[in-house]
């Protein structure tokens, strides 16, 4: 049988790993090819069943998300006009909490995959099962021999050059957050770990190859808290095959993990990572007592942010730290105090509103907490008892303005975190700034400069030394971020000394390195003093975008 793997990702720079996994079960027996788009691919629903249409396969197994659902039914739908004979098969996150109504609503529909589809494929494709009927996939048990899907038969080398990959290591989640699909547990299922020396020579593999990001899916990298520290350390000795000039130049390793579980001797582990090689995602969510206590989550918060402190002090880990709004019981207020108690804490705070995903207990639960939500995807809450569709939507504005400023390598890193230090409430300075940058619409980067500055005069009222400080954190961020010239109200003339002395600060750090081995480019390499910090000068590669310090 001639089968099509149908995956449609949601950015460019992302893979589905799901479609590889089947193809692996398939290829003994039959002859499967992957079709793998985005879903803002030019030329949308015709543009992909075009691609499908041209294999004319004889069954089509389509990965369906919450983000490409709409263009995978109706490409599904297309294409069993196009082909009548060819079977359509759905599996999926999307799909798995469907009825018996799935095949009324889409009559082109042959097979719908409920759970885990590594066995219920293979039936399927073996004819083991007639038309408009849905395979449980129940538990595989063979997951923890599954072997990555990645490279394993020369075929993904190209298309993976660059990307963003995931990777499975465990399946199952230890927690049962009652927005979350992966607390909807099926008889007999448990947290299941591929054996780590499996994992090991899996992900030296992929960090073989041209791959940007290995995204670990596990739900909870550290569930298992000596497993995560013999595979931490082992991920460190390998990156020193990606070292060069003391920096780590290899794939970064994303993991979600739950703080709480951290003790000091994973961060210990931990510490001697290089900067870039590890990035952590923790779920903080909330920190209002009794909605953790609705949403059937029980970790001790300030354990939590104990232990992101650890890592932001102790590690080179990037850290990114979530919050869902609109969760039963909290209030704008609750969102605001949670931002103000992680921020500081990580390199990326990111904010989004809750989703009332199919399936989940939070659909159970939305009537008596006065949730309302779309009843499509993306299913996002509109309001509840405790917050408005106003606060929501703020909320949300707020949060795009807060993830795009608190970036660490947004180009206005420096004066964001100097403003913010003269505030009582970070959460309060985003929100104003928020809806003052509102009136300017939109801006291209090199305008925000200004705008900032013109926000801290008018609308935080620094004193004149506050001003200055801040005009030389604007000045800094911007020869660091930016190649044109700088706008007018944040000119420095040096006098003559001070000409003369970058002069030469420049000369002997250009002939301080031996021929050919310079770090910097050097027409682009300039020698500045700023009145923050008056014991360094400081050399910025405008084009590289590198700043160093250099002892006055």
């Amino acid at each position: 049988m001639k089968i099509v793997l149908v995956a449609q990702n949601s950015s460019y720079t992302h893979t589905n790993a799901a479609v590889r996994i089947l193809k692996k079960c398939l290829c003994e027996k039959h002859d499967v090819k992957i079709i793998e788009t985005t879903v803002n691919d030019r030329g949308g629903v015709l543009s992909l069943t075009e691609k499908l249409y041209a294999e004319k396969a004889d069954m089509y197994a389509f990965s369906v998300y919450i983000w490409n659902r709409y263009q995978q039914f109706e490409a599904a739908g297309v294409l069993k006009k196009l082909l009548p004979g060819s079977l359509m098969l759905f599996g999926g996150p999307e799909v798995s909490f469907e009825g018996r109504d799935f095949f009324e609503k889409y009559p082109f529909a042959d097979y719908l995959i409920k759970g885990e589809g590594e066995v219920a494929i293979c039936d399927a494709a073996d004819g083991k099962y007639s038309p408009k009927t849905i395979i449980d996939g129940g538990i595989f048990d063979g997951f923890g021999n599954s072997t990555e899907p990645y490279f394993s038969d020369g075929n993904d080398d190209a298309f993976c050059d660059g990307k963003l990959i995931y990777y499975e290591s465990s399946r199952g989640c230890p927690y049962n957050c009652s927005y979350c699909l992966s607390s909807v547990k099926k008889r007999g299922e448990k947290l299941r770990f591929k054996p780590a020396d499996v994992v090991k020579k899996e992900i030296a593999v992929i960090l073989s190859h041209n791959v940007r990001t290995i995204k670990f899916v596990d739900r909870t990298f550290n569930a298992d808290k000596e497993r995560a520290k013999e595979l931490f350390s082992y991920f460190i000795q390998l990156s020193e095959k990606y070292m060069e000039n003391g920096k780590y130049k290899g794939p970064a390793l994303h993991f979600e993990i739950c703080a709480a579980l951290l003790d000091d001797a994973c961060v210990e582990i931990l510490s001697i990572a290089p900067k870039g090689l590890f990035q952590f995602e923790i779920g903080v969510q909330t920190i209002t007592p009794q909605t953790l206590l609705a949403i059937g989550r029980n970790d001790d918060t300030q354990k939590i942010l104990a232990n992101v402190r650890k890592l932001r002090e102790k590690t080179n880990i990037t850290v990114h730290l979530d919050l869902i709004c609109g969760l039963p019981l909290d209030t704008y207020g609750g969102i605001a105090s949670s931002f103000d108690a992680i921020y500081g804490l990580c390199d990326c705070i990111q904010v989004g509103i809750l989703k009332i995903l199919p399936g989940t207990k939070m659909i159970e639960d939305s009537e008596k907490y006065g949730i309302k939500y779309l009843d499509n995807p993306p299913y996002t809450v509109l309001e509840s008892s405790t917050a408005s569709f106003d606060d929501l939507r703020k909320l949300s504005d707020v949060g795009e303005c807060a993830e795009k400023f608190c970036k660490k390598d947004n180009p206005w890193y420096s004066s964001i975190k100097y403003m913010v230090s003269l505030c009582i409430s970070p959460f309060g300075f985003f929100e104003k700034l928020c809806f003052y940058l509102e009136n300017f619409g939109a801006m291209p980067p090199v305008k925000i400069y200004s705008a900032l500055y013109a926000y801290a005069k008018e609308e935080m009222k620094l004193n004149t030394e506050q001003l200055y400080a801040l005009s030389e954190y604007v000045r800094y961020d911007y020869l660091l971020s930016q190649q044109g010239s700088l706008p007018a109200e944040f000119h420095r003339i040096y006098n003559e000394s001070e000409t003369t002395m970058l002069s030469d600060i420049k000369h002997k750090l250009i002939h301080s390195f031996p021929k050919g081995k310079c770090p910097y480019f050097i027409p682009a390499t300039e020698i500045h003093l700023f009145g923050f910090d008056a014991s360094n000068a400081y050399v910025i590669d405008r084009k590289n975008r590198i700043s160093k310090k250099i002892k006055l």
